[in-house]
């Protein structure tokens, strides 16, 4: 799966705008990943985004992954996730 390069700074831009600079992180070495999602961009430019949800008090380098039973997510990030994705559609109508 590759990203749009545009599409990145998009994602940037918007994510930084709502959370701000300290709560926005690039990877430094992208995950391409086998997700569905790797046909709709080879067809439509457009970029996988990560949206963190470990608890505060976990440190999220030693967590237990998304797919694992012991994973522990932080609901609290719902509204950011929700509003970061309708920031992202609504700018492609601008």
């Amino acid at each position: 799966m590759i990203n749009d390069e545009h599409s990145v700074e998009r994602v940037s831009k918007i994510a930084q705008e709502l959370v701000g600079s300290a709560g926005y992180m690039a990877m430094d070495n992208p995950i391409a990943g086998g997700e569905d999602f790797a046909s709709i961009v080879h067809e439509v430019p457009g970029a996988f985004v990560f949206l963190g949800a470990c608890p505060k008090e976990i440190d999220h380098t030693t967590a237990p992954t998304n797919h694992s039973a012991r994973a522990i997510f932080d609901d609290s990030v719902i509204p950011l996730g929700s509003a970061l994705l309708a920031s992202l559609a609504s700018s492609h109508l601008l």
